[in-house]
């Protein structure tokens, strides 16, 4: 795919798509703002590609339908991609397609029906990065949309609140009232509809009822069920601030940052190994193959209120810790052994494609294998 033709694409995404409304109020006063001598977010601000597209071209949803998983199936692949989002609280699992995530890019939602507790669920198309941020700043709940520019080929996306601009994957305000303000991050996981719908057979599927007119049956920039399309091809078209050839540009990688740390963990030499034990400066984890799902998850190897540090091998179906021979389930969770029912503690991350990642993380480590 030449860069011409992904310019179009973005400019499909853009089609018929009345602006988002704002959820919130778009007034705000300065947030922590930094001097313009002490701005570590100049760089990225320079590096800012104009797309042409204006703001909510590509438009946000907001509280989406949801569908019974046998109604989805009528519609939908086997092997097509969707995004799991576990993490609301009445226990049912939110599962999103990538068909329908590639037309608008952000699910504005919420954990209850107060409006006071927002999340977004987020897809960039061009970095392959999914990721899910809680939306409470501190100060007052906000909503993203996308602002129609990118950085490092990755969605600028922006508060309707303040109006603050915000990388897609690093969910860190790089400009704006809530400049250098993070947003905690939550777990999402990136499957396979055929995985899911067997695993969740009660979860809701976001409906393709957006009030859009899109060709939800169509990604314009290929699929991730053919190497011949723009998510294989390994072309990156726009800037980067920093370019890492230690990888091919969109190795499909689950990246982890905390303590001034950065990590990426190739999800492919992980499902062929199974489990990969590493450390995260004195943090034990442990990168686990979740055949159940076909992803890779990132567990703590210190079970809560234990002393001891955990280490794990792989037996070609599940993982067992070397010290008591524990089974342990996908979800890191003791099935049999000394520590049945102990959970270990997940580490949340965000999928992305390689060349993405390290253009924001210059200095993240490789796991498995390869030392900065």
């Amino acid at each position: 795919m030449d860069k011409k033709l992904i310019v179009l694409c973005l400019l499909a995404l853009s089609l018929v798509c009345p602006a988002a409304a704002p959820l919130f109020a778009q007034t705000a006063s300065p947030v922590d703002a930094l001097p313009e001598d002490d701005d570590p977010f100049r760089e990225l601000r320079d590096a800012v590609v104009d797309t042409g597209m204006e703001r909510d071209s590509t438009p946000a949803l907001v509280r989406p339908r949801y569908m019974s998983v046998s109604d989805a199936s009528l519609s939908m692949e086997d092997g097509e991609a969707v995004f799991l989002a576990p993490f609301f609280p009445d226990g049912v699992m939110r599962i999103y397609p990538q068909r329908i995530m590639v037309w608008h890019q952000v699910v504005n939602e919420f954990f209850d029906d107060s409006n006071e507790k927002p999340v977004a669920i987020t897809y960039c198309p061009l970095t392959g990065s999914l990721a899910a941020y809680n939306l409470h700043t501190g100060k007052r709940p906000i909503s993203l949309g996308v602002s129609g520019d990118i950085l490092n080929n990755n969605s600028l996306l922006y508060d309707h609140y303040s109006g603050s601009l915000w990388p897609q994957l690093t969910g860190q305000a790089i400009d704006g009232p809530f400049k250098g303000r993070k947003l905690p991050r939550l777990p999402l996981l990136w499957s396979t509809w055929e995985q899911a719908r067997k695993a969740y057979p009660d979860g809701l599927v976001m409906s393709r009822n957006t009030g859009f007119k899109r060709k939800y049956g169509k990604d314009p920039y290929g699929s991730y069920l053919r190497d011949d399309s723009y998510y294989d091809d390994q072309n990156v078209f726009y800037p980067l601030t920093h370019a890492d050839r230690r990888l091919k540009p969109k190795t499909r990688m689950f990246c982890i940052e905390f303590d001034n740390l950065a990590v990426a963990v190739n999800k492919a030499e992980v499902k062929n190994l199974g489990v990969v034990n590493f450390t995260m400066g004195i943090t034990p984890l442990v990168a686990m193959y979740d055949p159940v799902l076909d992803t890779v998850r990132v567990f703590n190897r210190q079970l809560p209120g234990e002393k001891e540090t955990l280490t794990f091998s792989w037996t070609g179906e599940y993982m067992v810790d070397d010290q008591t021979r524990t089974e342990w389930d996908n979800q890191g969770r003791g099935s049999l052994g000394k520590f049945r029912d102990r959970q270990l503690t997940p580490v949340v991350g965000v999928d992305s494609m390689w060349f993405a990642w390290a253009a924001f993380y210059p200095r993240t480590r490789i796991v498995p294998g390869q030392e900065f």
